[in-house]
């Protein structure tokens, strides 16, 4: 029996002159992104399809707006999909004012940042896909997912 395929869209992602929105998935079986199946740009933003096998996967998103402080907010989540659909959990969040208060985190989270769109620019998810993390790289990845904590930037941790 083959397994079902789901589709699954973000929409909206780009970035504008206050807020900003990029969404990725990492394949915790090949450790690394996915590459998106579409990329379908709407005027300034893009929806971005993936089509997934069931399977455990993270969530990576990204997201700006310049009234907020820190502005800048990367989330690592846990992302199962199932024959039904898919189920997000909790996972890590980081607020930050500059990237590179990121050097103290995996390599992916750098990697996703520095993939993020430009101002009405096209986001480079198929750069993001091609590299795969080495053992360790991912081990750090899913202990910090593990512990669900809250970073921000010049502050101390929750």
């Amino acid at each position: 029996m083959a397994q079902q395929i789901t589709e699954v869209a973000f929409e909206r992602c780009g970035a504008f002159s206050n807020t900003a929105f990029f969404a990725a998935v990492y394949s915790l079986k090949k450790r690394k992104f996915v590459k998106p199946a579409s990329i379908v740009k709407v005027v300034a933003d893009f929806t971005v399809y993936y089509r997934l096998l069931p399977g455990r996967y993270l969530l990576f998103t990204y997201s700006y707006w310049s009234k907020r402080h820190p502005p800048r907010q990367i989330t690592v989540a846990p992302f199962i999909v199932k024959d039904a659909g898919t189920q997000e959990l909790k996972g890590v969040q980081i607020e930050f004012e500059k990237g590179e208060y990121l050097k103290t985190f995996p390599p992916q989270i750098a990697d996703f940042f520095q993939a993020r769109p430009g101002y009405h620019g096209r986001p480079a998810w198929l750069s993001l896909s091609e590299k795969v993390y080495t053992e360790e790289e991912h081990a750090r990845l899913l202990e910090l997912v593990a512990k669900g904590a809250r970073f921000i930037e010049e502050e101390e941790n929750e």
